[in-house]
């Protein structure tokens, strides 16, 4: 606590000055031009920056060495650069060394222990997204001791400031009871958030939910435009979805050629067993259309 309340006032008192003034300014504005993947613009500022000591610029410079982002991929490096990133308590520094060892990449393994303390050290600087992160390790019991309640407070802090992965995943928990009551309204409510966010996973659940009134009334429209969604971000299970909406409310979706059609394209953008189950469903679903049908359907599946 000493170390790091002594980083934070030498932190606060060189930010004061206009040298480090006008460094926070160019690294802001490279940090963009390194979202933005201008990455030799950005370097250019960035890596003397880190060199020279700034936080924020060490962290980016460690991501860039971790995915080969206008350098080559070297670990060593992107571990180097976290490292003294993270000595100065620059909380997602924490949280990428978490990463990087709750998934092991660059010949680093995986070391889930040690990520959940890494998740541990960020979420304890106030983090928001290292919150679902450790949430998800504590309520399943990852790299430690399983600690559901604590798990919820943490989702619930991340929800409160509006964290997607934080309410995707309390959504979860609500939907199935893990470690909490079924709740199955306040689970849609989560949904529909995380769907509107744009992750596709919860497109596709959201949809479900609406296709099959749960946690209030069916919408079968509002499910199909759901699966859409999730299929114009090129997920198969979302036009497997859609196609067995149409097949299975052909009241509400009388074209049951778009529903065919759905899934040829679900599986032609399927992969692995996915590929396979979903060949099956349309095999089973053409036997019911003429030969000119499934032609016809065959060539709507190119156009979504």
């Amino acid at each position: 606590m000493i170390r790091s309340f002594f980083v934070a006032l030498v932190v606060v008192f060189l930010g004061s000055t206009p040298a480090l003034a006008q460094t926070d300014e160019a690294v802001a504005i490279a940090r963009q031009q390194y979202i933005d993947g201008d990455y030799a613009t950005a370097l250019a500022v960035l890596l003397p920056a880190a060199d020279a000591g700034h936080p924020r610029a060490q962290n980016i410079v460690g991501a860039a060495y971790q995915y080969g982002n206008g350098v080559p991929v070297d670990a060593d490096k992107a571990l180097a650069f976290f490292h003294l990133s993270a000595a100065q308590d620059f909380p997602s520094a924490h949280h990428n060394l978490g990463v990087l060892y709750e998934i092991g990449m660059l010949g680093i393994p995986a070391d889930l222990a040690r990520a959940r303390a890494y998740f541990e050290q960020s979420v304890a600087i106030g983090w928001p997204g290292s919150f679902s992160s450790l949430a998800i390790m504590l309520r399943d019991g990852i790299g430690g001791p399983a600690d559901q309640p604590r798990a919820l407070t943490l989702l619930e802090q991340g929800l409160a400031q509006g964290d997607i992965p934080s309410t995707h995943a309390l959504a979860y928990m609500y939907h199935q009871g893990v470690g909490v009551p079924i709740d199955l309204t306040r689970s849609r409510d989560m949904y529909k958030l995380v769907a509107a966010a744009g992750v596709v996973t919860a497109m596709n659940d959201y949809g479900a939910m609406l296709e099959n009134a749960q946690g209030g009334p069916a919408d079968l429209p509002g499910a199909m435009a759901q699966y859409r969604a999730a299929m114009a971000a090129g997920d198969a299970y979302g036009g497997i979805n859609a196609a067995w909406l149409i097949f299975d409310h052909p009241a509400e979706f009388p074209d049951q050629v778009q529903g065919l059609a759905f899934c040829f394209w679900a599986r032609d953008h399927a992969m692995g067993a996915d590929a396979a189950e979903y060949a099956a469903s349309c095999d089973a679903m053409a036997e019911g259309f003429s030969k000119a049908e499934v032609n016809t359907a065959i060539k709507l599946s190119g156009t979504f």
